[in-house]
């Protein structure tokens, strides 16, 4: 029902990601940036997003909702599809400038990265997007106690750690995202896996009428910003967690 909507956001965290470069050479390689930063870099994707066709964040979520085209969107507002896909690759060039400079990464590998994020980026920009078909997780969990239980529940079942585990990691100023990375995991999958399954309650609530298309859709735009946030954030003994 919000396949569509669903895949626009979850297609944006995950080119998020793909902004970042792999580490140094001798240490685990990785397409993710740290967990304290990967929140911002999806931010930035956005912001590039937005600032090129001159729209806001929400007139982006409508227009892949309805199932148009960020590159569409870009032509109505006087731009261009490829105006964004160039404005994400310089984006793009300056992370792999300061990792070349780190040494974290040579020229062939950031030819490599430059050559994949392209058709990523393409991708997102010039093609709509059809989400998976998720299966149903029970009854809806609007309120915000069963908000809660139903992310805690889908962490632990995505990164295969029990409850006890993952309040533990918390409390000692770990993130969600850095627990997905020890777990095989990365933030930007969790993040697709908990909006997936907020997105399944909604249409469930849909299907039996607790609410309406309209009121599941503002829901689940909340819901994809309050993710994005839960994921990288730490979260210290008293901070109400």
């Amino acid at each position: 029902m919000f396949a569509k909507f669903r895949a626009g956001i979850l297609t944006a965290s995950l080119v998020a990601g793909s902004l970042a470069v792999p580490m140094a050479a001798g240490a685990q390689e990785t397409d993710s940036p740290p967990a304290a930063t990967q929140g911002r870099f999806q931010g930035i994707v956005m912001e590039t997003i937005t600032t090129t066709i001159g729209v806001s964040q929400g007139d982006v979520m409508s227009q892949v909702r309805t199932g148009g085209t960020i590159a569409g969107l870009a032509v109505d507002n006087g731009s261009s599809g490829q105006a964004v896909v160039d404005a994400l690759m310089v984006v793009l060039e300056d992370r792999l400038a300061v990792a070349l400079i780190d040494g974290k990464i040579d020229e062939p590998k950031a030819e490599e990265i430059r050559t994949d994020r392209l058709v990523r980026f393409t991708t997102l920009v010039f093609e709509t997007h059809d989400g998976p078909d998720d299966g149903r997780l029970g009854n809806p969990g609007i309120h915000r106690g069963e908000f809660r239980r139903l992310l805690m529940d889908t962490v632990q079942e995505v990164l295969s750690v029990n409850q006890g585990q993952l309040v533990s990691h918390i409390r000692t100023g770990g993130t969600l995202a850095e627990l997905a990375e020890e777990n095989g995991s990365s933030g930007p999958e969790l993040e697709v896996a908990l909006v997936s399954a907020v997105d399944a309650r909604l249409d469930q609530a849909v299907a039996d009428g607790d609410i309406d298309e309209e009121r599941a859709a503002d829901l689940l735009e909340k819901a994809t910003a309050r993710i994005a946030e839960v994921v990288y954030k730490m979260y210290l003994p008293g901070n109400g967690r």
